[in-house]
């Protein structure tokens, strides 16, 4: 991939995040459209998701239910349908069946690899981040 499409794709997600932010006058249809175009660019370059505007429409609905959780006045908010929106999201742009279950406890370690998408990990061309110093890169 050439160098101006992450930057085209940068300032698309940056356009629809400050479309999205003024609460409560936001633009949810300018952000949706701005992620569609960045789902465009994110299907020219590696063929998925098959719809950008899906994909869109499903990632600017996380935003709307997490605002709904981050002003709500209920202790907890709206947790459940904040991971229902995410799972809906992630599910359809990396390929996954929706399986209705609660959020998946993780035992062991932080620093442990983490299974494949299909048991709750990250896709396997996703790289994985190790949290913690030895991450850091040399000291100066």
């Amino acid at each position: 991939m050439d160098w101006h499409r992450p930057l085209r794709g940068a300032w698309l997600v940056l356009r629809a995040i400050q479309l999205w932010t003024p609460y409560p006058d936001n633009d949810p249809d300018g952000a949706r459209a701005c992620m569609r175009r960045f789902y465009v660019l994110v299907r020219l370059s590696y063929g998925a998701p098959a719809s950008p505007a899906e994909a869109a429409k499903l990632e600017v609905d996380w935003w709307r239910v997490h605002r709904q959780a981050q002003y709500s006045m209920t202790p907890g908010g709206a947790g459940d349908e904040l991971v229902e929106s995410v799972t809906r999201l992630y599910c359809y742009l990396f390929g996954e069946p929706r399986r209705r279950s609660g959020p998946r406890r993780r035992t062991g370690s932080r620093n442990e690899p983490v299974g494949s998408v299909g048991q709750g990990g990250l896709p396997p061309w996703q790289p994985v981040a190790s949290a913690g110093p030895r991450c850091a890169g040399p000291r100066l």
